[in-house]
């Protein structure tokens, strides 16, 4: 497996857990449909967490990228 040579880390807030449950599964759809894209773009591997709390609800989104071009084109995905 390459090297990751950038890391991104993003965080999802939502007010119920019914609402991560939906998220969760809308996040699941979108990666299902474009994940190859993002993998010719130059995104190694992407990594989902729950982030545990009584009092809120989080996501957290661990991305790894070839290098700092592969982390621009991936951004244009997202968008």
């Amino acid at each position: 497996m390459p090297e990751s040579k950038l890391i991104s880390y993003i965080t999802s807030d939502f007010q119920t857990k019914s609402d991560l449950k939906i998220g969760e599964m809308e996040w699941e759809n979108i990666m299902n449909a474009k994940f190859d894209k993002f993998k010719k773009a130059g995104a190694i591997r992407q990594t989902v967490t729950k982030i545990w709390n009584r009092r809120y609800f989080k996501v957290g989104y661990l991305w790894e990228y070839k290098d700092e071009k592969a982390f621009v084109k991936c951004q244009k995905i997202f968008r």
